[in-house]
């Protein structure tokens, strides 16, 4: 059974039946129905294989816990058997879940906890680099931001940063003296919260991109609502988890 079948487009069906064992792509605008290609694909990928007589570990993650809850509630409306056995959860959940399984628990917390440790890092390195524009109180919410995209796009090196497109980085203007500048408060910064024995969403993120997870946690097809909202590390997470396939 389909959740909205009435309502698909030509175009959005043929996204739902491409073939399973491939990866898939959606683009569109918003409100062109790429949700509703997703939940609908994971149906046609469940039903598919039931009727084939095959059992399948199907995940469908989002970027939101409100998207989550919308999706169980279609999933639901298209049969509760089908509703039960597709995993719907955030990709945060998970990929917290798999650093438990494979790592061990750390502490968590999100950027906005760490504000007085890139105070301190901004305060020890003043004498370096008195006269950065980036150590101005204004402009420390987009410092956060930005070693924030850093690490999530796993920059380990002064090279990797300077060479990399900023695109879609903001209005503020970054030249190869700031990224020198910009790159030691990011090493400095990741430093210190390692001596707290403080693990955030994209550190655990940039960890778990360097091990082989087990096939046991592992699912056959991995569905991706919202997947321009995911950051490079996650997205590469994501992918290692599909068996077979992943859709975005």
């Amino acid at each position: 059974m389909k959740v909205t079948e009435d309502m698909l487009t030509k175009k959005q069906k043929e996204c739902v039946d491409f073939a399973s064992h491939r990866d898939l792509i959606v683009q569109g605008v918003a409100g062109s129905g790429k949700r509703l290609v997703i939940i609908n694909r994971a149906f046609h990928i469940y039903n598919k294989a039931k009727k084939a007589g095959r059992s399948v570990k199907i995940a469908v993650f989002t970027y939101a816990n409100s998207l989550v809850d919308y999706t169980k509630e279609v999933l639901e409306r298209g049969g509760k058997e089908a509703a039960d056995e597709i995993k719907v959860d955030t990709l945060d959940r998970e990929i917290l879940s798999l650093y438990r399984t494979l790592i061990g628990h750390k502490v968590y917390g999100p950027y906005g906890s760490y504000k007085q440790d890139l105070k301190d890092v901004v305060t020890e390195l003043e004498s370096k680099y008195s006269n950065s524009r980036f150590f101005k109180e204004e402009k420390r919410d987009f410092l956060m931001n930005e070693i924030n995209w850093m690490k999530q796009h796993l920059i380990k090196k002064f090279s990797d940063y300077e060479s990399c497109v900023r695109k879609g980085r903001g209005a503020i203007r970054v030249t190869k003296e700031d990224r020198k500048v910009i790159f030691d408060v990011y090493e400095k910064f990741y430093e210190k919260l390692k001596r707290k024995h403080v693990k955030t969403i994209d550190m655990v993120a940039e960890e778990l991109t360097k091990k082989v997870i087990p096939e046991s946690d592992k699912y056959d097809f991995v569905l991706v609502d919202e997947a321009q909202d995911l950051t490079l590390s996650k997205m590469i997470i994501a992918k290692s988890l599909a068996r077979i396939s992943i859709s975005i």
